[in-house]
């Protein structure tokens, strides 16, 4: 069963929706503070965490930092609920901190589409081949969806690994937006070409020595150049 953890300080918000995902066949444990969500996440962590940003304590875009930050949890998909629906807020998020954005008020239904659609962009990892990809200083073990720059484990978001694995696995091949696209989205994702930059241009910064590896290709896409 898919195990999501509700991070909702109002109330009846947490409890609305934490019924409707239980009636979708989700196991949800929902609590209202980012400290407690940082502590049940780290202990077992979730499938997915779906996180509002204005928290009391620790907002949610230092959850989702944390998260990311700490190898138990790297991997763990997040997405972020928030009333801040500005351009500038949700490349923030998306680019930095989370798989996904919703802002609200949102429809049910209209997040229900999102979490599945989240959801089956995580199957095909766990068909991934068990190998090792190597250039230079970077090494992408894709069994364990780790990726380290020299002795530096990276803590990368999904979207992020999933589309440096893309262009490792075609070296010196460019790649338009819309390849990127169609191979890291699930349907029902909200992923554009713009959101594509962002997201490369997050990746890179997390590459430290080894971002020269990825190439813009002006008008047209990525490639590692190795």
């Amino acid at each position: 069963m898919t195990t999501i953890l509700f991070v909702e300080d109002e109330a009846n918000l947490l409890n609305s929706v934490a019924f409707i995902l239980e009636r979708e066949g989700f196991h949800v444990t929902g609590v209202g503070t980012g400290e407690d969500a940082l502590k049940i996440a780290l202990a077992d962590p979730p499938d997915l965490v779906l996180l509002d940003i204005n928290l009391p304590g620790i907002d949610g875009f230092e959850v989702a930092q944390r998260l990311r930050r700490h190898p138990v949890t790297a991997q763990v998909l997040i997405m972020l609920l928030s009333a801040r629906n500005t351009v500038e807020d949700v490349v923030d998020g998306l680019e930095r901190y989370a798989d996904d954005y919703v802002t609200k008020p949102f429809h049910p239904r209209l997040l229900l589409a999102r979490i599945h659609a989240l959801l089956r962009r995580q199957a095909p990892s766990e068909a991934l081949p068990s190998e090792r990809l190597c250039f230079n200083e970077l090494e992408i073990d894709v069994a364990a969806r780790e990726t380290r720059v020299g002795q530096e484990r990276l803590a990368l978001t999904k979207t992020e690994f999933d589309i440096l694995y893309l262009l490792a696995t075609r070296p010196n091949h460019v790649l338009s937006r819309d390849q990127i696209l169609d191979a890291v989205r699930g349907d029902g994702a909200v992923i554009t070409d713009r959101a594509v930059d962002f997201q490369v241009s997050g990746l890179r910064r997390k590459l430290g020595s080894a971002a020269r590896l990825i190439e813009t290709v002006r008008g047209v896409g990525y490639k590692l150049a190795v």
